[in-house]
């Protein structure tokens, strides 16, 4: 990875950043949910009964929801009490540029965070329709559209509070937009994941557990994992086909294209690590046997980086007119998602490993006995990591893929965002 990082192609050297940033952002994102979840359940705050347990858990979600819309406005400047936006003696261009990056840090993390608690909700309803293939695919519909609403209505919300004064300043606008593209990722994210976790069972005959596992020899066999990479490139196919030279436009055709991405990614995952585990080169929960699946899902991520990139590479040579424009971005935001589905790989090997030192390591009181429970350990490392990693991740990696041009619009995409918008 360090050699690719300083790859003499731009792109390849974006996209090995790009990967750092993802997978320390999904890691950062998953220990801190898991821990407070886990302390949670360990207070009994979790419900005895798998509908009660999915009423919580969307409370939970709810809670992680509200917290990304606060967070965010309080980053942007959106609510000052009356006070200018600007402070005295600040330098505009400087401001912008340390709150985009404020933002990119804080959406990222609390998107991940909000997605994932969402997921756990969904696939806990999921568990009720164990026995049926096509209740469990509804979960993901019922999933989807549910999640559609709240954004809209949040949406609506939010743009009653940035023009109650009359105006939209561009902190707002900032603010609104952050938040826009952060719930379309946390909706593609939940649908993604309950319907790979449906076509599972379909494949399988047996529903994982809300965080992707099956029993020990029930997973998926070599036939039914190449079934499943096949339908996941078959979404990759659609999304791409739809982003290149179909003529859907909107919240919807982007939802599709990155729902279709993220099943891409999981389909890949769980077939890799089941694959793995069957010719025993991978065993179940065994951290070393994650370490193998990371290594070889981030060398097929790469090797199709490496076949993709001189194909979109060629396109921008070109002449751009909107056909081919639009393929080139197609190619690229494909691109990303396997820098995504690396992230996830990784995030699982070090999930892992924390919960193996959570459970094996205890503070204990040599003179009554008393022990720190695991879920308790789990969150001091939680947070322990996650304020030695942020600070990092936020201070010396996202400012490198910012200068690189990492989270910049194209400006067709940007005019055809606006266009569907109006």
């Amino acid at each position: 990875l360090c050699f690719l990082m300083f790859h003499h192609d731009k792109d390849i050297r974006l996209y090995s950043w790009k990967v750092i940033c993802a997978t320390l952002s999904i890691f950062i994102a998953v220990l801190l949910f898991q821990a407070f979840d886990g302390v949670l359940k360990y207070m009994g705050i979790s419900g005895s009964t798998t509908i009660q347990q999915f009423w919580i858990s969307c409370a939970v979600s709810m809670f992680w929801f509200l917290m990304l819309q606060v967070f965010l406005a309080a980053v942007c400047r959106v609510w000052t009490c009356g006070r200018p936006k600007l402070r005295a003696g600040e330098d505009k261009g400087m401001v912008f540029t340390k709150m985009e990056l404020d933002l990119k840090c804080w959406a990222t993390l609390l998107g991940h965070i909000t997605g994932f608690s969402s997921i756990e909700a969904w696939c806990t309803l999921q568990q009720v329709f164990s026995d049926s293939f096509v209740g469990s695919m509804m979960v993901a519909i019922v999933a989807g559209g549910v999640l559609w609403a709240v954004h809209i209505g949040t949406d609506v919300v939010r743009d009653w509070l940035v023009k109650w004064d009359g105006c939209e300043d561009e902190y707002e606008k900032l603010w609104d937009e952050e938040v826009e593209e952060t719930m379309e990722d946390v909706i593609a994210l939940t649908v993604s994941f309950v319907l790979v976790q449906g076509i599972r069972f379909g494949i399988g005959g047996m529903l994982p557990d809300g965080e992707g596992n099956l029993p020990l020899g029930q997973d998926l066999n070599m036939s039914g994992s190449i079934f499943l990479i096949v339908i996941g490139i078959c979404f990759a196919a659609g999304s791409f086909l739809q982003n290149a030279f179909g003529s859907w436009k909107g919240f919807a055709a982007k939802l599709f294209s990155l729902a279709s991405n993220f099943i891409f990614a999981w389909a890949i995952m769980f077939s890799v690590n089941a694959i793995l585990e069957e010719r025993g080169y991978a065993r179940k929960g065994d951290a070393l046997g994650l370490v193998v699946a990371g290594l070889a899902i981030t060398a097929i991520g790469f090797g199709c980086i490496f076949i993709l990139d001189p194909i979109a590479d060629s396109l921008e040579g070109q002449k751009q007119d909107g056909s081919s424009r639009r393929v080139r971005d197609s190619i690229v935001e494909l691109v990303e998602t396997l820098g995504i589905l690396i992230g996830f790989s990784w995030e699982k090997c070090f999930d892992n490993a924390v919960d193996d030192i959570a459970i094996e390591v205890h503070v204990e009181d040599s003179m009554d006995g008393f022990k720190i429970p695991p879920a308790f350990t789990k969150m001091g490392l939680a947070l322990g990591l996650a304020l030695f990693v942020t600070p990092a991740w936020r201070f010396y990696i996202l400012p490198v893929v910012f200068a690189m041009g990492g989270f910049k619009k194209e400006e067709g995409e940007e005019g055809e965002e606006e266009s569907a918008s109006e």
